[in-house]
């Protein structure tokens, strides 16, 4: 079959009929999706052709010119980001693990930049706590988002960031899921007020006490609202109040003025490996 359902894996002969079979009810094995989202999401997921091309495909660098610098400093970054890119088709490789860390040190001059525009952004911790449960020995475990970013302008808000690197995964169920958990905290949260309380409380662990001290700073700006962004390879957001959706396409031509040299090298390196992605047509 050319497409696979996203949401429950079910086998689709034509990109007509998935826009068909997620906008179906339930009751009939649909999704019961808008028309205007089943067709975003239709048009967003490959061909199993593709798909499997781009899963066996040896990654490559993005650009022919991307030569090693001569520089010392910047040689070893680029032998580094390019055995991240080679590494990425290896089994179990956890790549996007990688590029969480690194692409968070650019984040902030990223959503500074065009097409955001935001100003005075700040990472304030990765791996934020949105969502505990308890469990039965009385501790709690955490959905925990990428990071937790704070904004200055065009007006105040925290951010709840999602980073997605592989296109199957970004368009899988599980991702689904995850996103429409998200949406709703930010769609229930009329402040960041009611996130760190809930974040204040998770988890005994000693680690948990550093969290918990980083929130404390917090504590003058918790009535701002909150907001979510996901940076992914292709859009799979819908667009409404306070979510965001950035894709690594956005930012394969983009300059940095800070640590310029260094972005240009992971733009080229990462970013524009993460841009090669099968055709949705």
């Amino acid at each position: 079959m050319p497409f696979v359902c996203p949401r429950c894996k079910k086998p689709i002969a034509s990109r007509h009929n998935l826009t068909t079979h997620l906008k179906g009810s339930v009751a009939r094995g649909g999704h019961s999706l808008e028309l205007s989202e089943a067709r975003r999401v239709a048009n967003n997921t490959p061909r199993m052709d593709d798909l499997v091309q781009y899963a066996r495909a040896e990654p490559t660098l993005s650009r022919a010119t991307v030569k090693r610098p001569s520089d010392p400093y910047l040689a070893f970054l680029y032998d580094l980001f390019t055995k991240i890119v080679k590494n990425r088709s290896l089994p179990g490789y956890e790549f996007e693990r990688r590029v969480d860390t690194l692409i968070l040190e650019f984040l902030p001059d990223i959503l500074e930049s065009k097409p955001m525009g935001w100003g005075g952004v700040e990472v304030v911790m990765p791996e934020f706590p949105v969502r505990g449960d308890e469990q039965a020995q009385g501790d709690k475990q955490h959905d925990a988002a990428d990071a937790l970013l704070h904004r200055v302008s065009p007006s105040p808000a925290w951010v709840i960031f999602e980073l997605k690197t592989d296109m199957r995964t970004a368009l899988s169920k599980d991702s689904q899921d995850q996103l429409e958990r998200r949406q709703r905290v930010v769609q229930q949260a009329s402040s960041f007020r009611t996130l760190r309380e809930t974040a204040m409380r998770v988890g005994t662990d000693p680690k948990y006490e550093n969290l918990r001290e980083r929130l404390r700073a917090s504590v003058h700006l918790v009535d701002e609202p909150v907001e979510l962004l996901y940076l992914t390879p292709t859009t799979i957001a819908p667009e409404r109040d306070r979510c965001w959706n950035l894709t690594f396409c956005d930012l394969k031509d983009l300059g940095l003025k800070r640590n310029g040299a260094v972005w240009r090298l992971f733009r080229d390196i990462v970013v524009g490996t993460i841009c090669q992605e099968p055709r949705s047509s």
